[in-house]
């Protein structure tokens, strides 16, 4: 009722709801977010935070819940529900992995951590750059936000270029 009451509150024609969990008991969490009406589930596998170096928390190995988020999604009858993990990408050949998995969306926290912790930018490299679980600096620097600019880009452009190999 809840999230009926949510995108009927709203003026836009469309309101996607999501939930998000750790990777704790995965299949009965994701079952009980389905059967709540939610659009999407963003599951953290592992979590990152900022810092030199930077701190890792492993909640679930990543193949374990994206297969116990997949069987609930099926099991439930509602293959609309999009899947989002937050776990460790080190290279855009991990991305790509988790899309062959059959998740539709990933997080690349911990691929910008990573980068940030090997090319520092800034003096204050231990408030440079977190996820949820971190902190984000507490004053914008330019170098900062540069940094992480050209490294999403980097990103984006070995992304694309794998999606590209790998569609053909």
């Amino acid at each position: 009722k809840r999230i009926d009451l949510l995108r009927s509150a709203r003026d836009q024609p469309t309101v996607l709801v999501g939930g998000a969990i750790s990777a704790g008991q995965v299949y009965n969490d994701v079952r009980f977010l389905v059967d709540s009406g939610v659009d999407y589930i963003s599951i953290v596998s592992q979590a990152a935070a900022g810092g030199s170096p930077p701190k890792i928390w492993n909640f679930q190995p990543v193949d374990f819940v994206i297969e116990q988020a997949l069987g609930a999604i099926a099991k439930s009858g509602v293959p609309s529900v999009s899947l989002h993990i937050c776990s460790s990408i080190h290279t855009a050949e991990d991305a790509v992995a988790l899309l062959n998995a059959g998740v539709n969306a990933f997080s690349i926290d911990t691929w910008l951590i990573h980068q940030q912790a090997t090319t520092p930018s800034s003096g204050n490299s231990s408030e440079d750059l977190g996820s949820f679980m971190g902190s984000y600096a507490r004053t914008s620097t330019p170098a900062l936000n540069d940094s992480v600019l050209v490294a999403t880009e980097s990103f984006l452009k070995d992304f694309k270029a794998l999606r590209r190999f790998y569609e053909v």
